[in-house]
């Protein structure tokens, strides 16, 4: 979980310039299921249908003072969407401490 958040993870600009440690997990919940033949075109999907995105996290990865879930309902993307505002809330959070 802490390498989501390191290079090559799939929300590493989230760690880049961060004063602490996430443990982190990304994901995408698919609200309709696909034929076969059939590929998932985002730009076409109506609103209502695109895939939830999920994050959750904890911090600091080495001691651990918050952990955060988010779901942005058809938000698309965990780590580029419900990432960002988990990071604001440990942020707030850790910096209060």
């Amino acid at each position: 979980m802490i390498n989501v958040t390191k290079a090559g993870g799939t929300a590493a600009f989230l760690g880049k310039n961060s004063d602490y440690q996430m443990a982190s997990k990304t994901g995408t919940a698919q609200l309709f299921g696909l034929a076969i033949d059939e590929e998932y075109d985002e730009d076409t999907v109506p609103d209502e249908l695109k895939d939830h995105a999920l994050f959750i996290s904890y911090a600091p990865a080495n001691k651990p003072a918050i952990v955060v879930a988010v779901i942005v309902e058809n938000g698309g993307h965990g780590g580029s969407v419900a990432g960002p505002i988990a990071k604001s809330v440990m942020d707030s959070y850790l910096k209060k401490k």
